[in-house]
């Protein structure tokens, strides 16, 4: 169960420049959400919007912005899965996938 709403980041951990867009990508460690979250978070707007979910126990890591060309990618890393819970939890846990409109720091 999530300590935290998920419409806001807990316990950020690792974070990333997005130099191009003013932007930081923002990675969870964090025992407040039953999955960990990765954010964007908009410097000049104050935006922030969940792009990213691990999966049950893991937490995110990593986090780049990779420029080659004309084209760029974003990476980040999901260091151990189910390794930290109890495994038999992940059926209850949510996928969450895609962008969502959130508060700064609701429960760091």
């Amino acid at each position: 169960m999530d300590k935290c709403d998920i419409t806001g980041m807990a316990s950020p951990d690792n974070v990333a420049m997005i130099e191009e867009l003013n932007q930081l990508i923002i990675g969870e460690d964090t025992s407040s959400h039953q999955n960990d979250l990765v954010w964007i978070y908009d410097l000049k707007s104050g935006a922030m919007t969940r792009i990213g979910s691990t999966p049950y126990g893991s937490e995110t890591t990593s986090p780049y912005w990779h420029t080659l060309g004309n084209y760029s990618y974003m990476t980040f890393v999901v260091q151990h899965p189910y390794g930290e819970s109890d495994a038999s939890k992940a059926a209850e846990a949510p996928v969450l996938v895609g962008a969502a409109p959130s508060t700064m720091f609701p429960c760091v």
